[in-house]
């Protein structure tokens, strides 16, 4: 078995534009390849389930194989880096313009109370109204959903997004103070990024030569780090870039979900074979550079439309017993998304680690 791809090698793929497939046309010959385990180096794996590609549906069936030696879950075999564009049409959802959060003022205007009274945001000091504010906000902002990218300000507030997509997160931040700067492997959407906001995007991923070690607060990465070939290398990359006493923060999907469990090769955030990496909050925190982070910080989080999403296609697939929650509605969901946060069988694992002084 080969041993993982480099990161360098992926950027120079992933930069390429999307191989685009017309209707009608034949399907793409798929190339694969198997790795050992990124976690640990082990070649043993147990296949857990099988699963198509829902968006694509080219490439077959991709085997979700389980380390036997740290229980690492990866896609095993996967497709290989030239054929890999192929999954990654333009109408993939996270290339999507988002201008924004979508919050109404008022909504604005007491998340930013919250978030100036408990996490330290500019301006400071904090008064009596900003005060009384954040306090609707506690009411207004339920859900660990709603607040999963409220982080904690952080040295002079440099922040980098990797694989930013169509931005939204970082208008999002900068509006709310933040000296922003984002990196996504496809150069079309980071051009376009940065025509419609301003804010600098580069094209390509980390390490990139126009990036200087130290030189953020925090580095993110929303739903990046289950698409890379050497998530560990990613990790030492960001950990590179922040400076001492940084934060990295970063959210996943959790193979270890009740949601997996229970709809399996139907679970909407498998994404096979687009995801290589399914985290469970232990193979997270091991995939961490050994000495780079300290006080690592891993919560479960929700998510409603994530499970509302894996009902329908399972009942595309003739699973009538959903059928009933879809009819039950949005209640239903965010009873069953609450539940999974109770049990610590959330749909999403968040990550914050601070990087360490040495």
């Amino acid at each position: 078995m080969s041993a993982a791809l480099s990161l360098d090698a992926w950027g120079a793929q992933a930069t390429a534009p999307a191989l685009a497939i017309a209707p009608g046309t034949l399907q793409p010959e798929i190339f694969r390849e198997s790795i050992d385990c990124p976690c640990c180096g082990s070649h043993q794996f147990r296949t857990i389930i099988e699963a198509t590609d829902p968006l694509t549906g080219i490439g077959g069936k991709f085997p979700i194989v389980e380390c036997e030696s740290c229980s690492m879950v990866i896609t095993n075999p996967r497709p290989t880096l030239a054929s890999l564009g192929y999954f990654y049409p333009a109408e993939y959802s996270p290339y999507d313009h988002n201008s924004g959060d979508g919050l109404k003022a008022f909504d604005r205007f007491i998340e930013q109370a919250a978030l100036r009274t408990d996490f330290g945001y500019p301006p400071q000091p904090v008064g009596l109204l900003t005060r009384m504010a954040s306090r609707l906000a506690s009411s207004r902002f339920r859900t660990k959903f709603t607040r999963h990218e409220w982080i904690p300000w952080t040295g002079s507030g440099r922040l980098l997004d990797v694989g930013c997509g169509s931005g939204g997160f970082l208008t999002r931040m900068k509006r709310l103070g933040w000296n922003v700067e984002g990196i996504d492997y496809a150069s079309d959407v980071a051009r376009k990024v940065q025509e419609r906001t301003g804010i600098r995007v580069l094209a390509g991923t980390i390490p990139h030569p126009e990036l200087k070690p130290s030189s953020y607060d925090v580095v993110s990465l929303w739903h990046v780090l289950e698409h890379v070939p050497d998530p560990r290398a990613t990790l030492s990359a960001a950990a590179d870039l922040l400076a001492p006493g940084g934060k990295l923060v970063l959210e996943v999907p959790n193979i270890e979900s009740w949601s997996f469990a229970e709809f399996r090769e139907d679970w909407f955030a498998l994404e096979a074979p687009r995801h290589l990496n399914h985290f469970s909050p232990r193979s997270l925190a091991a995939i961490l550079p050994e000495g780079r982070f300290s006080s690592v910080g891993i919560e479960q989080i929700g998510m409603r439309s994530w499970i509302r999403k894996s009902a329908q296609m399972a009942v595309k697939k003739g699973h009538e017993k959903y059928n009933a929650w879809l009819k039950a509605g949005k209640p239903h969901f965010t009873k069953l998304a609450a539940q999974s946060e109770a049990d610590n069988r959330g749909d999403a694992l968040r990550l914050i680690a601070v990087k360490s002084n040495a």
